[in-house]
């Protein structure tokens, strides 16, 4: 078990005002709960993917407009979970927890593009772009532009809506080579 403590002095201007503070774990072995300034903000369970806490409503807010905040990380690897995929080091060599991937704080708006992907619906030569947001209030939008080398493309606005929007293109829209092997994607612009 692995137990990080660090304090995070955040400056008072416009880079971080009025935005969301977002720590990223790039990835930690296996179980990682974390707490800011006391309060325990939540857990995560896996050893490979990178996750996030919102740690903004924990921060203590100084005089001179600043904020900070002591960040405590528990990493555990236990050998007794069964149900926990592992490699070769699972019973030939001792057990090793903690954090392997880079740590880091950004700003982030309140509301955001939290990830998209596209989804192929192969039968019928469509793709459907999915984007998940968070915190998009009522009458926000997403553009999205799908850029061909040529200069033409496709270029839409779509309602937000409640978390996840999405739009249904044709193969010709997203890719100019469709071929399974080797296909080449047109590159896509979002923004909310």
């Amino acid at each position: 078990m692995g137990w990080y403590r660090r304090w995070v002095n955040l400056p008072d201007n416009e880079s971080w005002a009025d935005k969301r503070v977002i720590l990223t774990v790039g990835a930690a072995d296996f179980f990682t709960d974390c707490w800011c300034n006391g309060s325990y903000l939540g857990k995560h369970e896996g050893g490979y993917l990178p996750f996030e806490f919102d740690i903004t409503d924990a921060l203590e807010t100084l005089e001179d407009g600043s904020r900070r905040g002591l960040i405590v990380l528990r990493v555990e690897d236990p050998m007794e979970n069964n149900e926990q995929p592992v490699g070769k080091q699972w019973r030939w060599y001792t057990t090793c927890s903690g954090i392997w991937q880079t740590v880091c704080i950004e700003p982030r708006a309140a509301a955001y593009l939290k990830c998209w992907r596209v989804v192929p619906d192969i039968d019928k030569g469509t793709a459907q772009l999915q984007v998940e947001t968070v915190g998009a209030e009522g009458g926000a939008s997403v553009w999205i532009q799908i850029q061909a080398p040529d200069g033409n493309g496709l270029q839409a606005t779509i309602p937000a809506g409640q978390n996840i929007c999405s739009i249904t293109v044709t193969n010709g829209q997203l890719a100019i080579n469709t071929q399974p092997i080797c296909p080449v994607y047109k590159p896509i612009s979002l923004s909310l």
